[in-house]
């Protein structure tokens, strides 16, 4: 079984839209990443959202509002598909809550979809907002 998130939001090119979200939302993302107990930065770092040198720059900062900071900075220059496996990795993170939030935030209806190995389509009323997935 494959999770993953799916949008129909007419008129939206979300993907385009994506980019601008870290710094649109730079001051909620400052406060509330947790980037050392959660593991983002070595998912970010396995998945190539970050090279092993940004990897090494987060990590010598000595709070994680520094960290964060230096994160943010690094995510605001990276492309498109990027930022999707940026935000798809909160999930897997643990950190889901941040991304709902954003999406809340930007007034979309989401929907929280499951394939089974079939590929049918089971959809749940749950908050979640698009597919970002494997």
């Amino acid at each position: 079984m494959l999770i993953g998130y799916y949008v129909n939001v007419e008129g939206c090119d979300l993907d385009v839209e994506c980019t601008s979200w870290i710094r649109e939302h730079y001051v909620f993302l400052l406060d509330n990443l947790d980037l050392v107990f959660s593991g983002l930065l070595d998912h970010l770092f396995q998945d190539q959202v970050i090279e092993m040198a940004e990897l090494d720059d987060v990590r010598t900062e000595r709070t994680s509002f520094k960290q964060n900071e230096r994160l943010l900075s690094i995510l605001g220059r990276k492309s498109r598909d990027k930022i999707q496996l940026f935000f798809k990795n909160l999930d897997v993170t643990g950190q889901s809550h941040i991304r709902k939030d954003i999406i809340r935030r930007q007034g979309y209806t989401f929907y929280y979809v499951i394939f089974d190995i079939k590929c049918k389509i089971k959809v749940q009323g749950l908050n979640v907002y698009r597919y970002i997935g494997p």
